[in-house]
């Protein structure tokens, strides 16, 4: 009798823990990140923040060579929600070469 009450104790506590778990974790995915583009260098970076914290900060063109700031703020910002969405589809959220011609933020040579 007393084997029986402890596995249910640990099965609910063991289902509690799961809960509050997945509830963090969708809380965290459905919370909306903030992008915001900034002036840099004669040109723009951007910036990816959750709650207030910033996440990402992006003064550059990910994936070139050297200290290349965007030269758009348009560009900075569709740069930053590629990002985002990588990071809610779970994916690196890493900028690829490719991703910027996609964007035509870089020409195709």
């Amino acid at each position: 009798m007393y084997q029986a009450s402890k596995k249910r104790i640990i099965a609910v506590v063991r289902f509690t823990a799961i809960t509050v778990i997945l509830f963090f974790v969708f809380l965290n995915v459905r919370t909306k990140p903030d992008i915001e583009t900034f002036p840099i260098n004669n040109g723009y970076g951007y910036s990816i923040s959750v709650k207030g914290k910033t996440v990402v900060y992006q003064p550059y063109i990910p994936a070139l060579e050297g200290k290349n700031s965007f030269k758009t703020r348009s560009e900075a910002k569709k740069t930053a929600k590629i990002v985002v969405r990588k990071i809610i589809n779970n994916e690196e959220p890493s900028v690829t070469i490719e991703d910027l011609k996609k964007a035509g933020i870089i020409k195709n040579k």
